[in-house]
């Protein structure tokens, strides 16, 4: 699941939930990947998905990125496989 529109004036950033962990790519191209081990934890609002490791260290996944509603289904199964919801 890729983010939607990008604001005026910010970076466009690329995250992708994958079986091996998470991926953020950047403007200039450069991909960082965490492993699911750095985000144990997660919960979902209606506008997102959010991973957490700690109440100071988390991760936004917002859901207009997705191209459709089965892409949401298919995040959510992921992060209950891989995740403890909180």
């Amino acid at each position: 699941m890729a983010t939607g529109r990008t604001p005026r004036g910010a970076r466009r950033l690329s995250h992708h939930a994958q079986r091996g962990g998470l991926t953020t790519t950047g403007a200039s191209g450069q991909t960082v990947t965490a492993d699911w081990s750095s985000y144990p934890w997660w919960f979902e609002t209606p506008d997102l998905f959010v991973l957490t490791g700690s109440m100071e260290f988390f991760f936004v996944l917002p859901k207009r990125g997705a191209a459709c509603p089965e892409d949401l289904d298919q995040t959510r199964a992921l992060f209950t496989q891989r995740l403890r919801r909180i």
